[in-house]
């Protein structure tokens, strides 16, 4: 386990096992760690496939060594194929604002799970307990498992988004610990851009906000405009809810505004 600390807050968790909730053992050499997927009993949505990734919301259901059944709202990301892939965890930090947590979802941290997934992992997000659609209790535990911690510098006005930011920001950092454990550090199937064009009448200021837009790998984004006014979202729970988001941020500087893309594709 990896945790990135900035300014004094915990803003990302990175387990490679999550021995309390027997998802995987992590006892023995890299090799034990390489182990398949856990088999989900319940999706919450169809399984889609982006960029030869399979992406699944899941409730992931769990036993706890005290025999208590739990149910994670979840995202698991692998690549396409039956593996067996190293398997990593990734865990949500704390919003200030407390009301936030129930809307929380684990796709959020969409382009942090396809970033371990293009080194060869399959990455599971999970909402703890209070967070999201989660019924579990707090799972990280000591459970054996190797772990770190790492002290990261200031990261802009507030260090809660270094593991938002794109993915060369944060995994220098991670690297050093998986590559101690034998398991992957390079990027094995990398992502090619899509090229989309932007609305035409779009000022510099949009045109440049639509290619951010492009290079997110929150799949579950939107981008909506009038022709003049714009914004986008992306981590939403959905696309349909990515797409109601964005015109609703639209309609505060515009009117009648439409989904102009979704994910990466062009919807009109």
């Amino acid at each position: 386990m990896v945790c990135l600390g900035n300014n004094a807050a915990v803003v990302a968790l990175v387990s490679l096992c999550l021995a309390a909730t027997s998802l995987v053992s992590c006892a023995g050499d890299a090799a034990s760690r390489s182990t398949r997927l856990p088999s989900p009993t319940t999706p919450r949505e169809p399984p889609t496939t982006v960029d030869g990734f399979v992406r699944e919301l899941r409730d992931l259901d769990v036993t706890l060594p005290n025999g208590e059944a739990v149910r994670f709202d979840s995202l698991v990301t692998r690549p396409v194929g039956t593996g067996p892939y190293p398997l990593v965890i990734l865990n949500h930090g704390s919003p200030r604002d407390a009301a936030s947590r129930a809307s929380m979802t684990p796709t959020n941290y969409a382009a942090q799970a396809l970033a371990f997934a293009r080194r060869g992992y399959g990455a599971v997000v999970f909402m703890r307990r209070g967070y999201g659609q989660t019924s579990a209790v707090n799972a990280y535990r000591g459970g054996g498992a190797p772990a770190d911690y790492v002290a990261e510098k200031p990261f802009g006005d507030d260090g809660h988004f270094l593991f938002n930011a794109a993915a060369w920001v944060w995994w220098p950092d991670v690297a050093p610990f998986v590559a101690k454990l034998g398991l992957p550090t390079d990027v094995a199937r990398p992502r090619a851009v899509p090229v989309l064009q932007p609305p035409s009448q779009l000022s510099t200021a949009g045109r440049s906000e639509f290619g951010r837009y492009l290079e997110s790998e929150g799949y579950e984004k939107a981008f909506a405009t009038d022709g003049h006014a714009w914004a986008w979202v992306s981590g939403r729970r959905t696309r349909a809810e990515a797409a109601d988001d964005a015109i609703a941020r639209c309609e505060l500087h515009g009117q009648g505004c439409t989904a102009y893309a979704v994910g990466d594709e062009l919807v009109r």
